[in-house]
């Protein structure tokens, strides 16, 4: 979701992390080739793949052990949840989520102390 990658990386990037997004999976892939991300935020429905099936992909990468990922999915199912967290998630959240809760999340699998700054509402 384009407005939602929007408001999230404004977000992220006001709270101090830097962000790069991609648009779909193979993009996602090509990206993680070259560096690999200390977080990941991705959904379960890609335009060209399973989010899952790219999580597993990032997983089996050597050198990606401290990546850390957040799902977040409309799939709101214990079973999609379940799912994330075997393919190597640290966090699942349903949608919808708030800045709010994306900010929280990721200082949480980061394991910061606090976030640096608080969002403007």
């Amino acid at each position: 979701d384009t407005s939602a990658a929007k408001v999230f990386t404004m977000a992220l990037r006001h709270a101090g992390f830097q962000v790069t997004v991609v648009e779909n999976g193979a993009a996602a892939i090509s990206h993680i080739a070259h560096e690999f991300p200390n977080l990941m935020v991705l959904e379960l429905m890609l335009p060209d793949m399973n989010g899952l099936d790219l999580l597993r992909h990032l997983r089996k990468q050597a050198g990606n052990e401290k990546t850390r990922a957040v799902v977040c999915s409309g799939s709101t199912g214990g079973f999609q949840m379940h799912q994330a967290i075997e393919a190597g998630a640290q966090l699942f959240l349903g949608k919808p989520v708030s800045v709010e809760e994306l900010l929280k999340a990721s200082a949480k699998v980061l394991n910061l102390e606090t976030m640096l700054i608080t969002p403007q509402e």
